[in-house]
């Protein structure tokens, strides 16, 4: 379900119990649609999220401590000059619409108590925080929007704040009580604020109760715990309490905020590594498109040379033949004494050419060709390789979970030429941070298994601390983790599928249910001189086909 005006009200409802008087200490911006208040309450201290997030806008109390730019963007200075050290003297919610108003009391330069007003709308992709007077006079919004971007309602500093358009639509806790309609969709149509899912559940309180439908709602949001469910299309959603028409097992959670904190958290995680990894999943992108295209190249080249040892066969023959050659003939039958049937052949000659030219023609093509193949043929051979790598790296961005990990993909990359290291990039390395840790499970068996997260991880695993007597593992010819389990050079069977599945898993074939693993003690695994990092060879192997599904590694323990 949407983040609508049912959902709202009940968060609504917890921060007037929780932090109506806080004071604020600090401001905080981490992203460009984020906005976080450290507040001190009765209770302690708080954190309060206000998001502008076209996909997932919100407003909640949050636990999870988010990472801040090293300098503030100027949005948050201007929330930082006049709010900080204000209090929140009341939290509304206008119209029962996607809209929060949080009143502050402040002081300004000449200490006087002033009133500021922070706006939280949260409509999808016109999602927006607006900072303005008790007047309503707009000092500045997170999204500044000029009548370039919308002809209805312009959000720029000094202009009068407007309230979004609602069109024909209500707020239902000024309607009459009384009233029904006649489907789900028509308390959408008709109420600020009611998504359909809610519209359909007052539809069904019309239908099976007694009760007045809006007081119900009302009454319910105020007294019963949100919830989680799973939707008809299998995924996780929720609500502001138990919906009675929708038929599914819920989840309750003790506090909408809570349970808006674990939803979104992995969601927030994910789409901020989207956004710090963007750039270079383009170059990636990039790089591998361009090898690709370069071998479908070299491969035509190769093709056009193909029968390049016709001309080494011409020049014998017209040696073989040369007392019936001489200048000014235009071509010379022979016979093709390369062949079983030794038939005759007609070869080409040039009339302005002697026949000693001639045969050096032919021998000059055939060494040309030659030189040829074998270039392209190496050529093909590095763009194999390079279209692995990228491949192999493409893999590893799409599986970074902090920003360390991929801060090691941009060293890497940069000190192999793919990359210019950015003035950021350069003080971010130069903070000396620690390097990002491979995954650490451990068998039924409680043998250690190793996950490499990226090269720079596989090719510590593999090449130092791994011994030789331990058992190495990788999905067969396609990206994935190197994979190191501990066994004192033995191979335990059921060790080996659980660390093979972990291999599966952790690759490019993650969620097929056949994917076949190669696996050899690590001594049999070798670094080729000048290859790129995490490009190894390996012999006397062995391969078993496992499930690459998450139920197949869910048995598996994961060892912090």
């Amino acid at each position: 379900m949407p983040f609508d005006g049912a959902f709202l009200c009940s968060v609504i409802n917890e921060l007037n119990e929780t932090i109506l008087g806080a004071r604020i200490e600090k401001v905080l911006q981490p992203s460009r649609d984020e906005i976080v208040l450290q507040l001190h309450a009765q209770g302690g201290s708080a954190r309060l999220l206000l998001s502008a997030s076209p996909s997932d806008p919100r407003l909640h109390l949050t636990e999870v401590a988010r990472k801040n730019p090293d300098v503030p963007p100027p949005f948050c200075m201007l929330l930082r000059k006049h709010i900080t050290g204000g209090r929140i003297v009341s939290i509304d919610q206008p119209d029962f619409d996607r809209i929060a108003r949080i009143t502050l009391q402040t002081k300004n330069d000449l200490q006087d108590i002033t009133e500021k007003v922070l706006i939280i709308e949260m409509m999808g992709k016109h999602s927006n925080i607006i900072l303005t007077d008790a007047d309503g006079r707009i000092f500045d919004s997170i999204k500044r929007v000029d009548e370039e971007i919308s002809s209805v309602r312009e959000l720029l500093p000094g202009l009068k704040y407007q309230d979004p358009p609602k069109g024909q639509k209500t707020d239902p806790r000024l309607a009459d009580r009384d009233q029904r309609l006649y489907s789900g969709q028509e308390y959408a149509d008709r109420y600020c604020g009611i998504s359909f899912p809610t519209g359909n559940e007052l539809y069904f309180y019309e239908e099976h109760t007694d009760e007045k439908p809006l007081e119900l709602l009302f009454h319910r949001i105020t007294r019963q715990k949100p919830v989680v469910y799973t939707n008809a299309k299998g995924r996780p959603d929720m609500l502001p309490y138990r919906y009675d028409s929708i038929d599914s097992a819920f989840d309750e959670w003790e506090s909408p905020s809570a349970l808006l904190d674990s939803f979104y958290e992995l969601r927030d995680a994910q789409n901020r590594m989207r956004q710090y990894t963007a750039n270079l999943t383009k170059l990636l992108r990039n790089n591998l498109s361009r090898a690709e295209k370069k071998k479908a190249l070299l491969e035509k080249e190769l093709e056009a040379v193909s029968d390049n040892d016709k001309n080494r066969i011409y020049g014998d023959l017209l040696t073989a033949n040369i007392y019936l050659l001489s200048k000014g003939m235009d071509k010379v039958t022979v016979q093709n004494y390369y062949s079983e049937d030794c038939e005759d052949i007609d070869i080409p000659l040039r009339v302005d050419l002697t026949p000693q030219e001639n045969i050096k023609r032919y021998f000059k093509r055939f060494t040309k060709g030659k030189n040829a193949v074998n270039e392209i043929s190496r050529q093909l051979e590095e763009t194999a390789f390079d279209i692995d790598y990228f491949s192999n790296q493409l893999y590893n961005v799409e599986n970074c979970t902090t920003q360390e990990e991929t801060d090691e993909i941009i060293s890497e990359l940069t000190k192999l030429g793919y990359m210019k290291t950015s003035s950021k990039q350069k003080k971010r390395n130069d903070d000396g941070k620690t390097a990002s840790r491979p995954w650490h499970y451990v068998t039924s068996a409680g043998r250690d298994v190793f996950v490499g997260r990226n090269n720079k991880q596989n090719e510590s695993l593999t090449h130092r601390n791994a011994e030789d007597g331990d058992v190495w593992f990788h999905a067969k010819n396609i990206p994935g983790s190197h994979v190191i389990l501990k066994c004192d050079g033995v191979m335990p069977d059921d060790c080996v599928l659980e660390a093979a599945r972990l291999a599966a898993y952790y690759s490019s074939a993650r969620g097929t249910t056949r994917v076949s693993v190669d696996y050899c003690f690590k001594k049999n695994v070798r670094k080729v001189n000048g290859a790129k990092p995490g490009y190894v060879i390996y012999d006397n192997y062995y391969t078993v086909v496992v499930d690459g599904t998450a139920e197949s590694i869910a048995n598996i323990a994961e060892k912090e």
